[in-house]
C-alpha cells in the first residue's frame, strides 16, 4: 500500500502558541478588519464617556489597544522587521492583560 502524507491538522505540523508569536506576519483580510474594528472600540471607548456624564473605563480602552496591536498591526507589519513585529506582539499582550486587569478590579 502506498504511504499517504501527513495531513494539515496531524500533531507535527500544527503551530504552538510560541510559533505564533515568533512567526513572520501574515497580512490577511483578518488583520485588517481586526485593525479597523479594535481602532472603531478604542475610539468609542474614549469619546462615550467624553461626550456623557459616565465614568471612562482605561481597563477596555487598553483591551482594545492590546488587540489593536497584536491582531491588526503586527500582521500588517513589513516581515523584514521580525524582531520589531516580535516586540510589539509581546508588548500588545502585556498591554491587553494590563487592561484585563484593570477592568477586573
Amino acid at each position: 500500500m502506498q504511504d499517504q502524507p501527513d495531513s494539515p491538522t496531524s500533531v507535527a505540523s500544527r503551530p504552538t502558541v510560541l510559533d505564533e508569536f515568533f512567526r513572520p506576519p501574515r497580512p490577511t483580510r483578518r488583520a485588517q478588519f481586526s485593525a479597523v474594528t479594535f481602532s472603531l472600540l478604542l475610539v468609542a471607548s474614549l469619546v462615550i464617556p467624553a461626550f456623557t456624564d459616565t465614568q471612562a473605563m482605561p481597563g477596555l480602552s487598553l483591551v482594545c489597544l492590546g488587540m489593536l496591536l497584536l491582531l491588526g498591526f503586527a500582521e500588517l507589519m513589513d516581515a523584514s522587521q521580525l524582531r520589531s513585529i516580535i516586540a510589539v506582539r509581546w508588548g500588545a499582550m502585556a498591554i491587553a492583560l494590563l487592561g484585563l486587569v484593570i477592568q477586573l478590579v
